[in-house]
Parts: C-alpha cells; sequence; structure tokens
C-alpha cells in the first residue's frame, strides 16, 4: 500500500458511500471505525490488513472525520487477524 496519500486518493478511496454507512450500523465508535476501515481496505489490496499497522494513519484520520469520531478510539478496536490455515 502506498505510503503518501493525496488528499484526492483520500477522497477517491476511502470516502464512505451512504450504503457503506448503513452496512457499518451505529455502534460504539471503535466498532464502527474499525469496520469501516476494513470495508474501504478489502477492494484496495484484495485482502483485510494484517494488522493495525497496515493502515495508513492518514486514511484512519480521514475515516473517522467522516464517522465523527476520534481518531485514538482505533485503539479499542478489537483486532483479531485470521488464523493461518493448514
Amino acid at each position: 500500500m502506498k505510503h503518501d496519500w493525496t488528499p484526492e486518493s483520500l477522497i477517491e478511496h476511502f470516502t464512505l458511500s451512504t450504503s457503506e454507512l448503513a452496512m457499518i450500523g451505529v455502534n460504539d465508535g471503535h466498532n464502527q471505525l474499525g469496520k469501516a476501515l476494513l470495508l474501504k481496505w478489502f477492494p484496495l489490496e484484495g485482502r483485510f490488513p494484517s494488522s493495525p499497522t497496515d493502515l495508513p494513519e492518514t486514511a484512519i484520520a480521514y475515516v473517522a472525520h467522516q464517522l465523527r469520531v476520534p481518531v485514538h478510539v482505533f485503539q479499542h478496536y478489537k483486532w483479531r487477524p485470521r488464523k493461518n490455515e493448514g
């Protein structure tokens, strides 16, 4: 994933649509933010992030702003990485 996100690329790749907002639902801010970031990341990478550090800080801040939640709530998102199969 690239590291220099321009405002235009953030808007293009991390803006939440009305239907995505409905899918995320209304719950705790950290859950809304975590679900929104996973939802927007998957189409870009074709996979879910391996860890929270995979997600660009600028994207986290941009999505948090859209959801009107403080960016720091993301640290409370219960990260459950997928177990290795095999």
